[in-house]
């Protein structure tokens, strides 16, 4: 799941602590494995991803997300960066990530921000259900990655 998260201010910001906040359903029916952060180049559609890092196909190439650790990363006046959130489902039912809380560094001052998902984004988990295959385009640039666990391999 992919979250943007933008320098609004007119002065650099370095991110130090970044993490999800749980709601109903985790850690019992889903875990968060990792949060990350995407660079502003790559693929940022949101949707549901089997490989990590993500991969896609843009103009007939593969492109391959630039994971950054969500410590010690700079974000610049006006600039976004993308939240990647990985969560792994371990029981049926539900599970959802209500928002996001993000530490950061500016002018020598920590900030701490709580970010509200607005609805929450909720993952319905059915074991029955066939597991997720990986798109047209993850299996074309799958060498660029790797298969999450669960996931159907082509």
């Amino acid at each position: 799941m992919l979250y943007g998260l933008q320098n609004a201010s007119e002065e650099p910001l370095e991110i130090t602590k970044l993490r999800a906040v749980p709601g109903a359903g985790i850690p019992d029916a889903a875990q968060i494995v990792q949060v990350s952060l995407l660079s502003s180049e790559g693929p940022h559609l949101p949707g549901v991803y089997v490989t990590f890092p993500p991969v896609t196909r843009a103009e007939g190439k593969c492109v391959r997300a630039d994971v950054l650790a969500p410590r010690e990363t700079t974000v610049e006046p006006g600039s976004d960066v993308f939240v990647l959130l990985w969560l792994r489902s371990v029981a049926e039912g539900r599970a959802e990530v209500t928002g996001l809380r993000v530490r950061y560094e500016q002018a020598g001052v920590t900030y701490e921000q709580g970010l509200d998902l607005g609805p929450p984004t909720e993952l319905h988990i059915d074991l029955d259900d066939d597991v997720v295959a990986p798109s047209r385009d993850e299996r074309a640039c799958a060498s660029q990655a790797r298969f999450l666990p669960g996931s159907v391999r082509y």
